[in-house]
């Protein structure tokens, strides 16, 4: 067993005593980089597998992992299990997806050692007799309030405050004697508005953490949004924190609102701060505390730096100087300030430019969100939290990657997906400012931190995993409009277009599953009710296209809750898909549904779009799998009626987006009916040889494209983890098409292992004399 996993105990563990259910966990190899991630059980053998830390875990002193499970896991076997016990570190599991009806089971483990190791395993047990929470208590405090009773007053905004009911509250936090003061405020007219009527609810309380989210409106003379505060408190004082300011529907109708969002904390000792944020350091000592702003300290640069500095005895952290919001193309002028338009800066310099929200405006558009993460420790404590991961080998076999139950496989198409990821996912788009920190130069449709994410936990490249919060929160925040919950066709055209292709919010489901943050989920449950209003009712289209790709994010909700209404919408909307083609007498189906100067359903397509269909058809037909569907023949005719069309007309300009997209179809196609295989798989080995795929891919389309990629090269290998072995049921007509790499890595139980193909052969490369058998040719078998 690795000596790493033996250190110090943790403070919450040293008090418990008899130890039940020992369940040795085994196949340990603690090596951290992407080359070599940690080995351990393969899925439902009943060990949790080794946790490996992202970045150097020495100082910290929380841990935290988002993962899932198996359903059939002997650690989730009892009924409300939340605690597990690792070489007497105790852990605490925030669990995710209640429901279980939609597997994998999601959850985050968190845990406190003095000192974290590289990699956590080790046996595991259950512990009993802990305290039954953190030792968490919280009381409102009254900080200003109406002088005296005032008449109520038909208005909803642009009323003095002397002339409104009002109480302005600090929540005190309290934890082994001590106290912290937390406020969410409104800085504008000189002075800052604090949150109003505040709740607070307990979530969720353990030995390890409590779950406690807090929040309320501010009003500020003008307008009003709501403020939301998400914290975990960690047992050994340590917050982590979650604040959203949100220019929703208060009253009325929604319209912007003014001034710059603040957190401020009410510290024991008073403590004289003043620093200026500039985006080039994210750790400060606040005094009896330390704060770290963490990626979040890239919202303020030199040119707008953001501040910590004591105001009126409290220290009050403004994480950015303005909101700054750049809009893309000009659509309509009216209501634009002249002084926001930017003549000729639009898209490719076709038209005009525009600011949304411009600095010294103080601007928070209709609908805009923002949301600041960061963490506080008490004392000397390091205030990191450090991310851990479950080895990509977990991820596969609890089907919470595309790969069919088959092992994560580097061959062909993952390892362009990690070049070109690695060029264009982590820019940041050359028009929009810190304040839009996660806007990414890669257009990335609502998806990019799903792909990211997914990418990550297939490769160990971790920096995937941390970056893709960045572009998730992005999306909810500025992209979505959380007055409707529509979404802005942004970074790509314009804040002004709604268009429904571009209502996506699957990216939010996955960084939910990577925080806990209820705000993520709960955005996106309110964006799918959206789309599927603006779905039916511009029903009948002429044809559904573009606008079926948002069923991706119906099925990850469906995962994510449990609530089989999101498979059933999900149905519905690819079965009026299917209908959309069957009046080909008449017209062939275009790209888009739309008339006048967006009439672009004049035009039809013979590649993307019908590709675009097939894919959801197919996740959609998988995900009901052995679940009885009146309508599953009608949907496998639909995929084998949509690659044929493809294949018989020129691909034209969206080639690329289609042949990727195509890869879960064909594979699917010759899964469910093996005596057509090598009919199917021909076809797509002729797309990839005629547009010199997977090659050429540029990145573009994010999610269509990483799905694809990791589906692509884990089915052409087949690897299974069975008793120890690596076995394969390799593709013959894929791994033997004459451009494919000669050898591949997989990642198992034992690490990654590289694979050569040879005249119809495959052998370890290394590890030398790794046991590999080889079940059947798929093909072959037929």
């Amino acid at each position: 067993m690795n000596t790493t996993c033996n250190r110090a105990q943790s403070i919450l563990c040293r008090a418990v005593g008899v130890l039940a259910c020992v369940v040795l966990l085994t196949g340990c190899a603690a090596m951290r980089a992407a080359t070599q991630r940690p080995a351990g059980p393969a899925a439902g053998q009943g060990g949790l597998p080794p946790l490996a830390a992202r970045w150097d875990p020495r100082d910290a002193q929380v841990g935290v992992a988002a993962m899932p499970f198996p359903k059939d896991a002997p650690i989730l076997a009892r009924a409300g299990l939340e605690l597990l016990q690792v070489n007497d570190v105790l852990l605490q599991k925030q669990v995710l997806s209640p429901n279980g009806l939609a597997p994998p089971e999601r959850a985050i483990l968190r845990w406190i050692d003095d000192t974290l190791p590289d990699v956590l395993t080790g046996d595991v047990a259950y512990p009993r007799d802990l305290p039954q929470d953190a030792g968490w208590t919280w009381r409102y405090r009254l900080v200003e309030e109406s002088a005296e009773e005032v008449p109520w007053l038909p208005a909803m905004r642009n009323v003095p405050l002397d002339k409104t009911e009002y109480e302005m509250y600090q929540l005190d936090l309290e934890h082994g004697g001590d106290t912290l003061g937390v406020r969410m405020g409104l800085r504008l007219n000189d002075r800052i508005y604090w949150w109003q009527f505040i709740r607070a609810d307990f979530l969720q309380r353990g030995p390890v953490f409590d779950l406690l989210r807090v929040g309320g409106p501010i009003y500020n003379e003008e307008s009003t949004i709501q403020a939301d505060l998400y914290l975990i408190l960690y047992a050994n004082g340590l917050i982590e924190a979650y604040a959203h300011f949100i220019n929703n529907q208060r009253e009325g109708v929604g319209t912007e609102a003014h001034g710059i969002p603040v957190v401020a904390f009410d510290l024991p000792d008073k403590p004289a701060v003043d620093n200026t944020l500039d985006g080039t350091r994210a750790v400060f000592d606040v005094g009896s505390h330390r704060i770290s702003l963490g990626q979040c300290a890239a919202y303020a640069d030199a040119q707008r730096p953001g501040a910590l500095r004591t105001e009126d005895g409290l220290v009050v952290l403004q994480a950015w100087m303005d909101q700054e919001i750049w809009g893309e193309l000009l659509c309509e002028y009216e209501g634009i300030p002249e002084e926001n338009i930017v003549p000729e800066k639009g898209r490719s310099g076709t038209g005009d430019g525009f600011w949304v929200a411009k600095l010294g405006g103080r601007t928070i558009p209709r609908g805009m969100a923002r949301t600041l993460r960061f963490t506080m420790s008490p004392g000397d404590m390091s205030p990191e939290v450090v991310r851990y991961d479950a080895p990509g080998w977990w991820h596969a076999q609890t089907g919470a990657l595309p790969t069919q139950g088959y092992l994560p496989t580097e061959w062909w198409a993952v390892p362009r997906a990690l070049e070109v990821g690695g060029e264009g996912y982590f820019t940041p788009h050359p028009r929009h400012g810190p304040f839009e920190l996660g806007c990414s130069g890669r257009d990335q449709d609502g998806t990019l931190g799903a792909a990211m994410l997914m990418l990550g936990y297939t490769t160990g490249e971790t920096r995937f995993c941390t970056h893709a919060l960045l572009s998730a929160y992005w999306w909810a925040d500025i992209a979505t409009d959380h007055v409707d919950f529509t979404v802005h066709e942004l970074p790509k055209y314009s804040w002004q277009w709604i268009v429904q292709p571009y209502m996506r919010w699957t990216e939010l489901v996955y960084a939910y599953w990577e925080t806990g943050d209820p705000y993520l989920l709960e955005t996106a449950k309110f964006t799918a009710d959206a789309y599927y209003r603006f779905f039916w009712t511009n029903r009948p289209h002429r044809f559904v296209g573009r606008d079926a790709l948002p069923c991706s994010g119906l099925l990850a909700l469906w995962q994510a809750t449990g609530q089989y209404m999101y498979l059933q919408r999900m149905g519905e909307i690819i079965a009026e898909g299917r209908r959309s083609y069957g009046q080909t007498d008449d017209y062939w189906p275009g790209h888009q549904s739309g008339c006048g100067p967006n009439g672009v359903a004049r035009q039809p397509s013979y590649d993307y779009i019908p590709m675009v269909l097939a894919r959801v058809q197919t996740q959609y037909l998988e995900a009901m799998k052995g679940r009885w569907r009146s309508d599953e023949e009608a949907g496998w005719d639909f995929i084998r009626s949509m690659l044929e069309l493809v294949d018989s007309h020129e691909k034209g300009d969206w080639a690329k987006r289609a042949v990727d997209l195509s890869y879960f179809p064909f594979i699917a196609m010759a899964e469910h009916f093996p005596d057509e295989a090598d009919y199917w798989l021909d076809m797509m080995n002729r797309w990839n040889a005629e547009m010199e795929m997977p090659d050429t891919h540029d990145g573009g389309k994010a999610y269509s494209w990483v799905m694809s990629a990791i589906r692509f090269d884990a089915w052409a290998w087949g690897a299974r983890w069975e008793d120890g072995t690596l076995v394969l049921s390799p593709s013959t007509k894929l791994l033997e098409d004459p451009r494919a790499p000669e050898t591949a890595r997989i990642w198992t139980p034992e690490g990654w292992v590289t694979l050569a193909y040879a005249n119809g052969e495959a052998r370890a490369v290394s590890p030398k004399g790794f046991p590999v058998e080889v079940a059947s040719n798929r093909e072959g078998a037929h």
